[in-house]
């Protein structure tokens, strides 16, 4: 019998998982999407996660821009008003792929399930909670004339280079508790 090292056994694991929610992700989108491929009405009108969470994002980040004293607007499905312009919420912007990382991180890590609630639950909220931020963010800066401000930087490749490393660390402080717990 082969014996698989721990090591390689967490990364095989680690693939697997990211590509069934990574997976599981776009095939909600098809789903629901009149443009995708795999359109299936019943889903778009009865089971739409994807619109259903980019309205909690759009309106969550009009709740953020609202109180840093702007006027917004949500017009659902897709875009956020903030004082005289606005921005469109696309699939790429929605952090799904993230999410589907962190989950599969933990998941595919070596603990007790109960060891795993806490920072899948907590991974989860930062991803959506930095999300949010950006995407009033971004409304606010478009808002006041401030766009060339991204003429120079990609403001979604800043994003996820950002949540990344901050899921990094979040992941090793996990891990560190983890090791402390076994002393």
């Amino acid at each position: 019998m082969i014996k698989i090292h721990p090591s390689l056994w967490f990364v095989l694991r680690l693939i697997v998982l990211y590509v069934f929610f990574y997976g599981l992700s776009l095939a909600l989108i098809g789903l629901t999407s009149p443009a995708g491929k795999f359109y299936f009405p019943f889903f778009a009108e009865k089971l739409n996660l994807v619109e259903g969470f980019r309205i909690f994002l759009l309106k969550a980040s009009g709740i953020f821009s609202s109180l840093s004293g702007f006027e917004t607007e949500v017009i659902p499905p897709y875009k956020l008003i903030v004082g005289n312009s606005g921005i469109t919420l696309v699939y790429s912007c929605m952090g799904y792929g993230l999410m589907s990382l962190w989950l599969a991180l933990v998941m595919a890590y070596p603990s007790r399930w109960s060891q795993k609630i806490s920072p899948l639950v907590g991974g989860i909220i930062l991803i959506n909670l930095l999300n949010i931020l950006r995407i009033g963010g971004l409304a606010m800066l478009y808002s006041k004339g401030k766009i060339e401000l991204f003429n120079w930087i990609d403001h979604h490749t800043l994003f996820n280079t950002v949540v990344y490393v901050s899921l990094f660390g979040v992941f090793i402080a996990w891990i560190k508790t983890l090791d402390n717990d076994k002393d």
